[in-house]
């Protein structure tokens, strides 16, 4: 039983899934519109490129990062919702669900994005735009993902459906989402420009942390858990 329904037991109808499905359908439309703001507002200044090559190699790395962060965050704020809202049981069931989905659910490599002058690149531009066209796929990417949260949630707790319909109408165009992603947006960028530049790079945010020690080779010393692969983005994805 759901923490959100223990204190009564009476019959609440549970919702079609028709409308289950509306309702997933509404939230994913508007974090992906609230994530595609923060990219189409986004301000990057050019780095200094001293290695055209290893930039070209870094960018592509950075727009699979940024996008499987995006892709964590969305889903990340449902398991967020049913941890609040369902008893350890359900949890665990849709804990797995995203653990299947962290290692299987990522964005492919970026098509190469080709400099007419073979040497001048806007860097910025190639991660707002890429960013935005795989956000606009998002919704079909995540799908699959959405309905297996139900399907756990439904052979778990077959009478709390409702509670999960009010959980996803709660989320969406979340204005500390936005702001939390649009933060890890530009740390992610100021990462980037500091390896192009061959400078040190020194950051404690998830994902870039672990993002930049990869670029540079350096192994983590404790491996994540599938908790944290999901929270930190599907991370995972970046070799």
């Amino acid at each position: 039983m759901s923490r959100s329904s223990a204190a009564a037991l009476v019959f609440v109808p549970q919702p079609s899934a028709e409308a289950l499905d509306a309702s997933i359908e509404r939230y994913l439309a508007a974090a992906t519109a609230s994530l595609d703001r923060v990219m189409a507002r986004a301000a990057q200044s050019e780095p200094r490129v001293k290695d055209i090559d290893k930039a070209a190699t870094l960018i592509d790395r950075l727009i699979e990062t940024t996008v499987g962060l995006a892709l964590g965050r969305m889903v990340s704020a449902v398991a967020a919702g049913v941890a609040a809202s369902f008893d350890r049981r359900v949890v665990r069931a849709v804990e797995r669900v995203l653990a299947d989905a962290a290692r299987t659910l990522g964005p492919p490599p970026p098509p190469p994005m080709i400099s007419l002058d073979g040497v001048a690149r806007d860097f910025g531009s190639e991660l707002r735009t890429e960013v935005r066209r795989r956000l606009a796929l998002a919704p079909r990417e995540l799908r699959p993902v959405m309905a297996a949260i139900v399907a756990a949630v439904r052979a778990h707790a077959p009478d709390e459906l409702h509670v999960l319909q009010r959980v996803v109408d709660l989320l969406g165009d979340d204005p500390v989402a936005a702001d939390r992603f649009a933060r890890a947006v530009g740390e992610g960028w100021r990462c980037f420009c500091l390896l192009v530049a061959k400078k040190p790079v020194e950051t404690t945010m998830a994902p870039w942390d672990r993002w930049v020690a990869r670029i540079q080779g350096v192994q983590p010393v404790v491996t994540p858990a599938q908790a944290e692969l999901v929270a930190a983005g599907f991370i995972n994805r970046i070799g």
